[in-house]
């Protein structure tokens, strides 16, 4: 796991998708990997997220079991 800005880098074989958290809005933001060095962003909520991407944000202590984003601004 490797730090991504804000974010955890999520490794799914072959490609390389990576999630993070917008700290301006407070949403989850995941880049699929489309080739090369491109990436593909996009939101989503919590109950969206697939239960590998939200172990690896609960293990990083980004997000608690129930997707609140810790450390947010309220």
């Amino acid at each position: 796991m490797a730090d991504f800005g804000n974010g955890v880098t999520l490794i799914w074989t072959p490609a390389v998708d990576r999630i993070g958290i917008d700290p301006k809005t407070n949403e989850f933001v995941v880049f699929d990997h489309t080739g090369g060095d491109d990436y593909h962003g996009h939101v989503r909520a919590w109950n969206k997220l697939h239960q590998d991407m939200k172990n690896v944000l609960i293990k990083a202590k980004k997000a608690d079991t129930k997707g609140n984003i810790l450390g947010a601004k309220q």
